[in-house]
């Protein structure tokens, strides 16, 4: 029996995620009067790469989902809502139609063509970090069955698979132009479908958006969007109270009562799906003893910790998993510090006399703090820590190569978790494709495995919650913080929305 869908099935738990009711956009949206504005973000870090099927990161991933679209995309809820497909259909469990919408073109001018969209599948299927999410897409099967029809086949029945394609990596690209200029060109000079056409780039200074004219959906309000890198956060919320800019992303504990109470400014706060962790890289000898990973875990006091660095937004790590996502394990605890209990398990291990190692980190401040007070906590039990930190280009590249001990990053899980969990657990999944602490257990990869293609979700919550206990009992990670998203605005932005995924629809932003 066919069976039509709009929505995918509900992963994940619903959180309040503004501080006020959305308003609806003003009738004149659209006019050439009312789109001249400039929208002015301050942003944490620099792009490291454009390219949505090669690469994946945070900062970059928020100005891809201007430039680039999905077929299917999630609103604020996680419900699965039309994108560049305007409708869907399962004629099986493991065949999809979906219907194109009519007079998309690229930022080029050149029209989205269904070759565009295998190409986009076919490119990104083995790509290290992002492959993950096509991976149930039987894709060499995959074909246009009419002029504005693509049948997507699937290796198997996937509850997760409607989540994944609205994932920035499953972006539709064009095949001409990226075959012209080449795949370092397009990841500099990307062009897409999406409602602002990327138009420069000043490496670690800003990057510059205009609205694309020609854009088939709505039109949105701000003829440009400007992010500037501004890696200090308290120079973000500087620039924010003077007028610098218009939101400041991420916002830290120190700076959020002078937003709060400056009477022109608005705060917006909300739980997210990111976990920051230190990763122990166990390629390296000492770092591949459980028990010496357990010793660094119990040498750290978290809940201190989290409380120094961050000031009473979000919590302290309770296992590989934010709370907030679909699938979490209540059963998860905090670890508690016990130094005396490190100090035994270092000497089992064979390391009486203690080890010497590096954290690396990113140009980070609350990533850095953490490196440093852990770095005093770690010498109490007899690790001596280097803190090493590096730009974040450079930093990436250093920890997807495993050049380091260990290293303090965040993850942002989407609303599946066995599609998370797999990216960073799964031993298929070493370095640039996202484990990159070299974990392998057996155990983990076949509940993984068998979680893709489970479809009761009962059973597939069991699965998630057994590997989320494997990854705690061989302390993978130090499972740091669970995060929350803090933005500052300017007041009179209507239509702004936390998205716990972190890429907010900036586009759907307007000024009364």
């Amino acid at each position: 029996m066919k069976r039509s869908f709009t929505l995918v099935l509900v992963l994940i738990m619903m959180f309040t995620l503004t501080t006020g009711c959305q308003k609806s956009m003003p009738s004149n949206v659209g006019d050439p009067e009312s789109t001249v504005e400039t929208l002015t973000v301050a942003t944490t870090a620099d792009i490291f790469s454009m390219d949505p099927q090669l690469k994946k990161d945070v900062p970059s991933g928020r100005i891809k989902v201007l430039v680039f679209e999905t077929l299917v995309r999630t609103d604020e809820f996680g419900n699965i809502v039309p994108a560049i497909a305007k409708k869907w259909e399962f004629v099986d469990d493991t065949t999809i139609h979906f219907t194109i919408n009519e007079g998309i073109k690229f930022h080029n001018g050149e029209s989205l063509t269904m070759e565009d969209i295998l190409f986009s599948f076919q490119r990104g299927e083995n790509a290290p970090q992002t492959g993950i999410t096509m991976q149930a897409i039987d894709i060499p099967n995959c074909k246009a069955i009419s002029d504005n029809v693509f049948e997507m086949n699937l290796k198997y029945p996937s509850g997760a698979i409607m989540v994944n394609l609205a994932d920035s990596s499953c972006s539709i690209v064009p095949k001409a132009y990226i075959e012209s200029v080449g795949e370092q060109k397009f990841a500099q000079e990307p062009i897409g479908t999406g409602p602002y056409t990327f138009d420069n780039w000043v490496s670690g200074d800003r990057i510059e958006l205009s609205k694309f004219k020609d854009y088939w959906g709505d039109d949105p309000y701000f003829g440009e969007i400007v992010f500037r890198v501004i890696v200090e956060s308290a120079n973000r919320a500087i620039e924010l109270e003077t007028g610098g800019v218009d939101m400041a992303i991420d916002v830290l504990p120190a700076d959020i009562n002078r937003i709060t109470e400056n009477p022109e400014l608005t705060l917006y706060r909300a739980p997210n799906y990111s976990v920051t962790y230190m990763a122990m890289n166990q390629q390296k000898e000492e770092l591949s003893n459980v028990k010496v990973r357990k010793a660094i875990s119990l040498a750290l006091d978290l809940e201190s910790i989290v409380d120094a660095v961050y000031g009473g937004t979000g919590s302290p790590g309770r296992g590989p998993m934010s709370s907030s996502v679909w699938g979490f394990n209540k059963n998860m605890q905090t670890v508690k510090q016990d130094k005396e209990k490190a100090k035994q398990l270092l000497t089992e291990a064979g390391y009486e006399n203690g080890i010497e190692i590096q954290i690396l980190t990113s140009d980070h401040q609350q990533r850095i703090d953490f490196c440093e007070i852990a770095q005093n906590q770690l010498a109490q039990v007899g690790i001596k820590c280097e803190v090493k930190i590096m730009e974040w280009g450079a930093y990436l590249d250093a920890i997807f190569l495993g050049e380091f001990d260990m290293t303090v990053l965040g993850f942002s899980y989407g609303a599946d978790p066995v599609t998370g969990l797999t990216s960073v657990f799964h031993s298929e999944m070493f370095g640039a494709n996202g484990n990159i602490s070299w974990y392998r257990n057996e155990e983990v990869d076949s509940l993984l495995d068998a979680a893709k293609s489970e479809m009761d979700t009962k059973k597939r919550r069991e699965m998630v919650e057994k590997v989320q206990k494997h990854i705690s009992d061989d302390a993978v990670w130090v499972f740091i913080w669970q995060g929350e998203n803090l933005t500052g605005t300017i007041n009179g932005l209507e239509g702004f929305v936390l998205r716990p995924d972190s890429m907010n629809r900036l586009q759907d932003i307007y000024k009364e």
